[in-house]
This record gives structure tokens, sequence and C-alpha cells, in this order.
């Protein structure tokens, strides 16, 4: 018996022990690797949710404070209607007996051009708001974003009609195909290239 034999007897068994031994380590470390990835996918599914639960909420409080506000300037209009009457009425005494109508007549017929003109532009400065990029209730409506952002995007057309890129191999050919000058290839331009 020489002494590699013997080395060989002796060991050999723990070399493959130490080899199946490393090979569980790597299969292990690849098990919690899954696993970390799997939390890790878990974790972010579970804040996006909460995310997009925030978001709603955040959209609903919006919606909601744009149809109090809208309320209130109807309101508003309301009362600067109901003011505005009362200074018309204060003239329409002063001027009562040169017109042919009575003061609640004047005031009648007034009343609604008032609220009218009052209304309008409220409405002008909603529009003016809306075209500065402020969002109105029909342009902050979940449902019409929603559908907006269905709206695909123009693909465009890039390196269209171009060769692709070249390679290193496409490269290795050129030069291979190349004429040869000195012992060198010569380099030449390619249609495709510019």
């Amino acid at each position: 018996m020489t002494l590699e034999d013997l080395t060989d007897r002796r060991l050999l068994p723990a070399v493959r022990r130490c080899i199946s031994f490393s090979g569980r380590l790597e299969d292990l470390s690849q098990r919690v690797a899954w696993t970390m990835a799997f939390l890790r996918t878990r974790v972010d599914t579970a804040l996006s949710q909460q995310n997009r639960d925030l978001l709603k909420s955040m959209d609903r409080r919006t919606q909601l404070q744009l149809r109090l506000q809208e309320i209130v300037e109807g309101l508003s209009v309301v009362a600067i209607s109901y003011y505005l009457l009362s200074i018309v009425g204060y003239i329409l005494r002063g001027v009562e007996h040169e017109i042919a109508l009575s003061h609640d007549l004047a005031v009648a017929i007034v009343a609604p051009v008032v609220f009218l003109a009052l209304w309008l532009i409220k409405y002008r400065i909603w529009q003016g708001l809306s075209d500065r990029g402020w969002p109105t209730q029909t342009q902050a409506s979940p449902d019409r974003r929603y559908q907006e952002s269905k709206k695909k995007l123009p693909i465009l057309p890039f390196r269209q009609n171009r060769q692709p890129y070249p390679t290193r191999h496409d490269q290795k050919l050129k030069c291979a195909r190349a004429p040869m000058v000195r012992g060198r290839p010569r380099k030449t331009m390619s249609p495709g290239s510019t």
C-alpha cells in the first residue's frame, strides 16, 4: 500500500463530504434567496395596495372639496346678486319719479339680468382656470382620468428604415471581406453607414 492509496482511502470520504456539504450550502443559499425575493414581492405588493388605497381616499377627498367649492361659489353668486340688487334698488328709488316703472317692477326686471351676468362671470373665471391647468369637476373625476390613461401613446418610428447597430461579428466579417492594402485591411464605407 502506497502513501497515495492511503491518503486517497483516508481523505476521499472527507473530500466527498465537503463537496456534498458545499452543494447543500449552495442549495440552501439559493432557497433563502428565493424566499427573500418572495417576501420582498409580498412587501412591495402590500405597499402598492396601501398606496392605491391612499390615492383613492385622496381622490375622494379632492372630489368632495371640489363639489363643496362649487356649492360655495354658487351661494356666493346668490349673495352677490342679493347685494347688487339692493344697490340697484337704492339707485332706482332715487330715480323712481323719473321713470315710468314702479320700484318693485324695475327691480324684478333687473334681477334676472344681474343674476345671469354674475353666473356668466363665474363661468368665464372657471374657463380661464381650466385653460391654465386648474382642474374643474369634470377634469378631476377619476373616471375621466382612467379613460385618459387608457389612451395609447403614439409609437414613434425609432430607427425606422435603418440598419441595426453593427455587432463585433459584423465588423470582423467586414474586415475579412475588405481588400488588403500593404498587408492591412483597407477601411471602406459600407452602404448603410453614415
